[in-house]
């Protein structure tokens, strides 16, 4: 099931994308490369094996989360 949300999610995110580079233009390339990059991840995950995919999705949402904390700390400092 989580092969088909993150599948999933990725398709709205690359219309989501699609429709930012219709109406910027300014973003035309960046546009182009986050759809590459999109489709190149929901691959990868749709494709690859069970084991390796865990770790990778623990060590994304832990990632996420040392973001989180990290941004929390800065703005609590008054850096951000």
């Amino acid at each position: 099931m989580i092969k088909e949300i993150i599948l999933a999610t990725g398709v709205l995110y690359l219309a989501i994308n699609g429709i930012q580079v219709i109406n910027r233009a300014a973003i035309n390339m960046q546009g182009l490369a986050i759809g590459i990059l999109l489709l190149a991840v929901s691959g990868v995950f749709w494709y690859g094996e069970q084991e390796p995919l865990k770790k990778w999705e623990y060590m994304t949402v832990w990632g996420g989360v040392l973001l989180f904390v990290i941004y929390g700390v800065l703005t609590f400092g008054g850096v951000l």
